[in-house]
């Protein structure tokens, strides 16, 4: 559980991850949507600087879900 107080994110019902729980856990979501959008059109000619990019980004989302989120773990609907 997040120990900042509020949690953005919750565990996913089913599988491992999280959904956004919160307007700023959607905020958050919309942001990255909008950083991969804009790293491809900005480096769509520069060969492996995107996959860089996007990776960077995907790991700083991971880690405010971490930070902001539910402890991860497999769900299988029930539990």
């Amino acid at each position: 559980m997040s120990s900042h107080g509020k949690i953005w994110f919750r565990r996913r019902r089913f599988g491992w991850g999280w959904s956004p729980a919160t307007k700023e856990g959607w905020g958050v979501l919309l942001a990255y949507l909008l950083v991969i959008l804009a790293c491809k059109s900005a480096l769509s000619h520069h060969g492996p600087a995107l996959p860089v990019a996007v990776v960077v980004a995907t790991l700083g989302l991971i880690a405010i879900c971490y930070a902001r989120g539910e402890a991860p773990g497999w769900r299988w609907g029930d539990n």
